[in-house]
């Protein structure tokens, strides 16, 4: 009897998950400048007050960007980000039910502090999933640019469809 077969995973369904999540990670980062001058006006606060709304979500994610890396390696990258997407779906929930400037400050943290791993995490997963993508540069948590982003996103798609992407510096499909 032949041993069973380790589990592949669904290339193409884990790239549309990170790829939804990045992209939820990125609109929460600017849709509270959208909003913001309707919760001043709501909840009776000053610019300066306001701001901090913006201003936790960012600190948090500036913190939480170095260690998403050891957390992945302590407790694993799949349980790490099923972790972080509850968390942040749970922060979000909580946003939107908050009362007070207070509240909203500190559920913006925690959406901050749960949201950076899909950043970090999507660049990670390209690297890691995706083998044969050494081409891309290394280029820290924030490489989806709107520039970069329909790139990488397009290679992690024809990757997943088991097509090999061309090297990005020299055109040529690297077919090992």
């Amino acid at each position: 009897m032949s041993p069973p077969k380790a589990a592949t995973p669904n290339l193409a369904f884990l790239t549309a998950c990170v790829m939804l999540a990045t992209i939820m990670q990125a609109l929460d980062t600017t849709i509270a400048n959208v909003a913001l001058p309707y919760m001043q006006g709501s909840l009776s606060a000053s610019y300066d007050e306001i701001v901090w709304v913006l201003t936790s979500y960012i600190t948090a994610a500036a913190i939480m960007t170095a260690p998403v890396g050891w957390l992945a390696a302590r407790f694993g990258r799949k349980y790490l980000y099923i972790l972080c997407l509850v968390g942040f779906t749970g922060a979000s929930v909580l946003c939107g039910a908050a009362q007070s400037l207070g509240q909203i400050v500190v559920f913006r943290v925690l959406q901050g502090m749960f949201g950076t791993t899909a950043s970090v995490f999507m660049n990670t997963w390209l690297r890691v999933e995706c083998r044969g993508l050494d081409h891309i540069p290394a280029s820290g948590p924030y490489i989806l640019t709107a520039n970069h982003c329909s790139h990488l996103d397009s290679i992690a798609i024809r990757e997943a469809l088991g097509r090999r992407a061309p090297d990005a510096r020299t055109g040529t499909r690297d077919d090992r």
